[in-house]
Protein backbone atom coordinates (compact mmCIF):
# COMPACT_ATOMS: atom_id res chain seq x y z
CA UNK A 1 0.00 0.00 0.00
CA UNK A 2 2.74 2.47 0.61
CA UNK A 3 5.31 0.74 -1.53
CA UNK A 4 6.60 3.40 -4.46
CA UNK A 5 4.80 6.12 -2.40
CA UNK A 6 7.24 8.99 -2.67
CA UNK A 7 5.07 11.83 -1.83
CA UNK A 8 4.33 10.46 1.32
CA UNK A 9 8.38 9.44 1.89
CA UNK A 10 8.98 12.99 1.14
CA UNK A 11 6.40 14.32 3.77
CA UNK A 12 8.03 11.94 6.53
CA UNK A 13 11.61 13.16 5.90
CA UNK A 14 10.48 16.96 5.97
CA UNK A 15 8.86 16.01 9.31
CA UNK A 16 12.34 14.12 10.33
CA UNK A 17 14.34 17.22 9.10
CA UNK A 18 12.00 19.49 11.28
CA UNK A 19 12.49 17.07 14.56
CA UNK A 20 16.21 16.64 14.02
CA UNK A 21 17.04 20.58 13.79
CA UNK A 22 15.47 21.35 16.68
CA UNK A 23 16.91 18.22 18.36
CA UNK A 24 20.37 18.38 16.96
CA UNK A 25 21.15 21.96 15.23
CA UNK A 26 20.93 22.33 11.44
CA UNK A 27 24.63 21.04 10.70
CA UNK A 28 23.93 17.08 12.21
CA UNK A 29 25.40 14.37 10.22
CA UNK A 30 21.72 12.97 10.86
CA UNK A 31 20.62 15.93 8.83
CA UNK A 32 22.73 15.51 5.99
CA UNK A 33 21.59 11.31 6.08
CA UNK A 34 17.82 12.57 6.11
CA UNK A 35 18.58 15.12 2.79
CA UNK A 36 20.43 12.50 0.85
CA UNK A 37 17.73 10.29 1.51
CA UNK A 38 15.16 12.92 0.49
CA UNK A 39 17.21 13.63 -2.97
CA UNK A 40 17.01 9.86 -3.57
CA UNK A 41 12.99 10.08 -3.45
CA UNK A 42 13.21 12.80 -5.76
CA UNK A 43 16.03 11.28 -8.04
CA UNK A 44 13.09 8.49 -8.03
CA UNK A 45 10.08 10.65 -9.19
CA UNK A 46 12.03 11.93 -11.77
CA UNK A 47 12.71 15.13 -10.04
CA UNK A 48 16.26 15.68 -10.50
CA UNK A 49 16.58 19.40 -10.02
CA UNK A 50 15.34 18.47 -6.39
CA UNK A 51 17.37 15.63 -6.10
CA UNK A 52 20.53 17.65 -7.02
CA UNK A 53 19.85 20.09 -4.12
CA UNK A 54 19.14 17.27 -1.40
CA UNK A 55 22.65 16.03 -2.52
CA UNK A 56 23.72 19.05 -2.62
CA UNK A 57 22.71 20.19 1.09
CA UNK A 58 23.62 16.68 2.13
CA UNK A 59 26.76 17.28 0.90
CA UNK A 60 27.45 20.45 2.72
CA UNK A 61 26.57 19.02 5.82
CA UNK A 62 28.95 16.02 5.56
CA UNK A 63 31.67 18.26 4.66
CA UNK A 64 31.14 20.22 7.58
CA UNK A 65 30.91 17.50 9.50
CA UNK A 66 33.14 15.43 8.40
CA UNK A 67 35.88 17.07 6.58
CA UNK A 68 36.31 17.19 2.74
CA UNK A 69 37.93 13.72 2.18
CA UNK A 70 35.92 11.42 4.30
CA UNK A 71 34.23 8.88 1.81
CA UNK A 72 30.42 10.02 2.79
CA UNK A 73 31.16 13.50 0.60
CA UNK A 74 32.48 11.42 -1.96
CA UNK A 75 28.85 9.09 -2.13
CA UNK A 76 27.35 12.26 -2.30
CA UNK A 77 29.49 13.77 -5.13
CA UNK A 78 28.88 10.38 -6.89
CA UNK A 79 24.78 10.54 -5.93
CA UNK A 80 25.25 14.11 -7.44
CA UNK A 81 26.59 12.73 -10.34
CA UNK A 82 24.11 10.54 -11.15
CA UNK A 83 20.66 12.80 -10.48
CA UNK A 84 23.02 14.92 -13.55
CA UNK A 85 23.44 12.23 -15.56
CA UNK A 86 19.93 10.84 -15.71
CA UNK A 87 18.97 14.42 -16.53
CA UNK A 88 21.09 14.92 -19.54
CA UNK A 89 23.82 17.28 -17.67
CA UNK A 90 27.22 15.10 -18.46
CA UNK A 91 29.55 17.79 -17.79
CA UNK A 92 28.60 18.41 -14.40
CA UNK A 93 27.96 14.63 -13.56
CA UNK A 94 31.43 14.00 -14.50
CA UNK A 95 32.92 16.18 -12.62
CA UNK A 96 31.19 15.21 -9.80
CA UNK A 97 32.14 11.83 -10.85
CA UNK A 98 36.04 13.00 -10.84
CA UNK A 99 36.02 14.75 -7.28
CA UNK A 100 34.40 11.73 -5.77
CA UNK A 101 36.73 9.04 -7.39
CA UNK A 102 39.49 11.47 -6.27
CA UNK A 103 38.36 11.57 -2.68
CA UNK A 104 37.98 7.61 -3.00
CA UNK A 105 41.26 7.23 -3.76
CA UNK A 106 42.94 10.35 -2.04
CA UNK A 107 41.93 10.31 1.39
CA UNK A 108 44.30 10.87 3.98
CA UNK A 109 42.20 8.52 6.18
CA UNK A 110 40.48 6.13 4.36
CA UNK A 111 41.77 5.92 0.67
CA UNK A 112 39.85 3.00 -1.17
CA UNK A 113 42.16 0.54 -3.34
CA UNK A 114 41.36 0.43 -6.80
CA UNK A 115 39.28 -2.86 -6.79
CA UNK A 116 36.97 -1.02 -3.95
CA UNK A 117 33.30 -1.06 -5.56
CA UNK A 118 32.99 2.32 -4.82
CA UNK A 119 36.14 2.89 -6.55
CA UNK A 120 34.68 0.95 -10.01
CA UNK A 121 31.54 2.02 -9.09
CA UNK A 122 32.54 5.73 -9.80
CA UNK A 123 34.98 5.00 -12.63
CA UNK A 124 32.14 3.62 -14.40
CA UNK A 125 30.21 6.36 -14.06
CA UNK A 126 33.03 8.15 -15.55
CA UNK A 127 33.57 6.19 -17.90
CA UNK A 128 30.02 6.35 -19.15
CA UNK A 129 30.23 9.92 -19.25
CA UNK A 130 33.02 10.26 -20.87
CA UNK A 131 32.05 7.49 -23.87
CA UNK A 132 28.53 9.96 -24.06
CA UNK A 133 30.48 13.64 -24.52
CA UNK A 134 32.52 11.95 -27.26
CA UNK A 135 30.37 10.16 -29.37
CA UNK A 136 26.96 11.23 -28.56
CA UNK A 137 23.95 9.85 -30.08
CA UNK A 138 22.41 11.27 -32.93
CA UNK A 139 19.18 13.39 -32.86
Amino acid sequence: QTLGNYPMALSKYLGALRVREVALGRDHISMGNTYNNMGFMYELKGEYNHAVSAYQESLRIKRNSLGDDHPSVAESLNNIGVAHAKHGELKEALEAFESALFIYQNSASFAYSDNHPEVTRTQRNIARCKRVLEDPAPP
